[in-house]
């Protein structure tokens, strides 16, 4: 048996674990959308009560999340 270093031997074994990771659901653009306005309008502002930095986080990851689903609309139109 060859022997490798440590650090090949434990990105070895990450890579291994992220590649087990089962694969995500699809969800429809519409869910999508729907999640992502429920969390900009009632989620963020909650969290605003317990710290603003936590809020402005929140807002930014359902843009994002946001901002995804009008690039899978068009992908979709594309094809």
């Amino acid at each position: 048996m060859k022997k490798i270093g440590f650090w090949r031997w434990l990105l070895l074994k990450i890579w291994k674990g992220i590649k087990s990771f089962p694969k995500l659901i699809k969800v429809e653009p519409a869910v999508e959308m729907f999640l992502a306005i429920i969390g900009i309008a009632f989620v963020a502002p909650l969290l605003s009560i317990l710290n603003i930095f936590m809020a402005l986080l929140a807002w930014f990851v359902f843009f994002l999340v946001f901002a995804h689903v009008f690039y899978r609309l068009e992908m979709e139109e594309d094809c």
